[in-house]
């Protein structure tokens, strides 16, 4: 079977699966059949999150033609995947399934290492746990801005790479 689109007054009425094309003696008012095969390609491929692909329809005596266009979408949605990937890295990277639960452990992370500091400012002396537990918090913290700044880095480059979310493309 193949594909094929019925033309009427010069437009496509349908498109229709069929085992061959109209007989010669049916023919539209261009003078071309009125079941012309369809010649599609398939959209190539591309990055979602940086390009989009548009189509047009080319309408001639003897086929109908798909026609794909890449285009890069604009810099603010660009960008803006960029910082989902940062967002979907500082999730994974924090051991949390989704936004909420992250902003809450991050939260919490910082809580905690204020009661540390202010433990420290009041004279008071971290016990070896707490003292590694603040060291985490700090790796956590610094892993975090990181990412924050490699987010900024990739947002400012000129065109985008392809493969920004590639974790060559995320390490320092």
């Amino acid at each position: 079977m193949a594909r094929y689109a019925l033309i009427r007054n010069g437009s496509i009425a349908e498109f229709r699966e069929a085992d061959r094309g109209s007989p010669a003696h049916k023919l539209a008012a261009d003078g071309g059949p009125m079941l012309r095969p369809v010649i599609d390609p398939g959209p190539p491929s591309c990055n979602a999150a940086l390009e989009a692909v548009s189509q047009i329809i080319e309408i001639t005596p003897e086929a109908v033609t798909v026609v794909y266009t890449v285009a890069r979408r604009p810099l603010a949605e660009q960008q803006q995947a960029i910082k989902a990937e940062c967002q979907r890295r500082i999730i994974a990277l924090t051991g949390t399934t989704d936004l909420m639960d992250c902003i809450i452990k991050q939260s919490n992370a910082n809580m905690r290492a204020n009661e540390f500091n202010d433990k420290r400012s009041n004279g008071d002396v971290l016990t070896q746990a707490e003292e590694a537990e603040a060291v985490a918090l700090r790796g956590l913290a610094d892993a975090i801005k990181a990412l924050r700044a490699k987010s900024n880095e990739i947002e400012a480059i000129s065109p985008i790479p392809a493969d920004f979310d590639a974790d060559a493309s995320w390490s320092a």
